[in-house]
């Protein structure tokens, strides 16, 4: 087969004929056109077994052509590319996701963004008792307490201009100047939310439905101005994250194994 026969070939092949998609369902779905073979392989990941304990997080789709749904993602190992939100396992299973279309395609009824809408879409398939992590792009407090309707506990990092005004913690220059390894924890009234500030390199604060301060353990760390690793007390909340909060990266990782590079 010559080159230009094949790269014929290439432009007619169709997952889905358009005259059998109406016009709603092209301007609603930016991916018609893949739809089907999307379909299929969702419910390949929908399939799988779920575990006690999963996590939430942006996936970047590594892709260079011509889209309109192409974004650009700093700071991402493939910056540029389709943004997909993933439920994974912490052993790197990719459980359901969502290919991201632009701000009004995912909204969620209900929900205060996108981050939000993304979590609520991909927990349908999730049962009572499921344990979920994701970052500060997601977790609010809205969230957590609609994720608590449907029995499902979360932990997260989450930005301070979404931590509630209510919550009582120190501030984060108080804390840096307490050391490193100072934490605090502010238990909500009615004991359904716990929120924790914590003094590493730089200071972090997170919030929970499931985990709290203690008990605490210890992290090493290497202090620069000692020269040598110390022991850095750490709150139990931020070893739960950092032990949960890794399924989409190993899934990239082990994606990366077997990613199609053009020639």
């Amino acid at each position: 087969m010559t080159r230009e026969r094949f790269f014929t070939l290439r432009s007619r092949l169709k997952v889905v004929n358009a005259l059998d998609v109406d016009d709603a369902t092209k301007a609603q779905d930016r991916l018609w056109r893949i739809r089907p073979l999307v379909v299929e392989v969702q419910n390949g990941c929908l399939r799988l077994p779920r575990e006690e304990l999963l996590s939430i997080d942006e996936q970047m789709i590594p892709f260079t052509g011509r889209t309109h749904l192409k974004q650009f993602v700093p700071r991402k190992p493939n910056p540029e590319g389709l943004k997909n939100f993933v439920l994974a396992s912490p052993s790197g299973f990719i459980l359901d996701f969502e290919i991201y279309q632009g701000k009004k395609s995912l909204l969620h009824p209900g929900s205060s963004g996108i981050g939000e809408s993304a979590v609520l879409r991909l927990t349908k398939s999730l049962t009572k008792g499921t344990k979920l992590f994701f970052d500060r792009y997601f977790t609010s407090s809205g969230l957590l307490d609609k994720l608590a309707e449907k029995g499902i506990a979360a932990t997260g990092t989450v930005m301070n201009n979404r931590v509630p005004k209510t919550v009582k913690l120190s501030s984060e220059s108080q804390l840096k100047q307490r050391g490193r390894g100072a934490s605090e924890m502010w238990v909500r009234n009615d004991d359904k939310q716990v929120f924790v500030r914590w003094y590493d390199n730089k200071p972090v604060t997170l919030m929970s439905s499931l985990h709290g301060k203690e008990p605490q353990d210890t992290c090493r760390r290497w202090c620069a101005k000692e020269k040598r690793h110390i022991d850095v007390p750490r709150p139990h909340i931020v070893q739960a994250y950092n032990a949960n909060m890794g399924g989409v990266d190993m899934a990239d990782r082990m994606l990366s194994f077997y990613r199609i590079k053009p020639v």
